[in-house]
């Protein structure tokens, strides 16, 4: 899960930019909360564990609270 991504953003937003290519992700689930509404969160399910690797070592400051899954 990433948080503190931009709250103008939707899944196919996030996805052009976390994986350009579209070669990377298979989806992205925005998390709302009980009124439904987007609150910056978002479940990233990755093709493999390898690019799950690399993108939590490039992103883990801006949008992860940590390195460890």
């Amino acid at each position: 899960m990433a948080q503190f991504l931009p709250l103008a953003m939707n899944e196919k937003d996030l996805k052009k930019y976390f994986d350009p290519k579209d070669d990377n992700l298979i989806s992205i689930r925005l998390i709302k909360d009980r009124m439904g509404k987007y609150r910056g969160k978002a479940l990233f399910e990755f093709k493999n564990s390898e690019i799950c690797d690399k993108y939590i070592k490039k992103h883990h400051e801006e949008f992860l609270q940590t390195e460890e899954v």
